[in-house]
């Protein structure tokens, strides 16, 4: 079993995934942006194309800079954080920790079939799934139910699943 050293804390944070979905919203966000300076061009043609296009653009460079910005800030201030006595997810100043001793099952969520890593667990009568946008959610599955096996029933297919798939 792959435990973390006695003291050690591992964290997990936004990776490629959520990468690549920022850039979508880049691209989407041109798109509708470019969308209004045709259609604000079309209905008020007497403003001029020059003006339009320097608004728009500052709208633009604007409107990049906020994605930006708030995509570093989810990657540096959202993560999942594992050490010897609990899982903790961690978003910005809020910090839930959830015992190891309070998870009480594992099972394959079939039916989410949007979702990379459908593990779903149960503690303390609430679920929970780790965001698919981590790097490597794999490896943090794999290292939650090394934790949790001395008192949850693991099926030998999910432990597989995880650990053939982190590598």
């Amino acid at each position: 079993m792959a435990k973390t050293a006695k003291g050690h804390v591992k964290q997990y944070y936004m990776g490629s995934r959520f990468t690549k979905y920022r850039v979508v919203a880049y691209v989407l966000c041109s798109f509708i942006i470019f969308a209004f300076f045709f259609i604000y061009d079309y209905v008020f043609p007497s403003f001029g194309m020059e003006k339009l296009l320097a608004i728009f653009g500052l709208i633009e460079i604007v409107v990049m800079a906020l994605i930006k910005q708030g995509g570093d800030w989810v990657i540096k201030n959202y993560y999942y954080e594992v050490n010897d006595n609990e899982l903790a997810i961690v978003t910005g100043k809020h910090r839930m920790a959830f015992a190891w001793k309070d998870f009480s099952s594992v099972r394959l969520n079939g039916f989410d079939v949007v979702n990379l890593c459908p593990f779903e667990y149960t503690i303390a009568g609430k679920k929970l799934q780790i965001n698919q946008y981590l790097d490597n959610p794999w490896d943090l599955n794999v290292y939650i139910m090394d934790h949790i096996r001395d008192h949850v029933e693991v099926p030998e297919e999910i432990y597989h699943q995880a650990d053939v798939m982190r590598k």
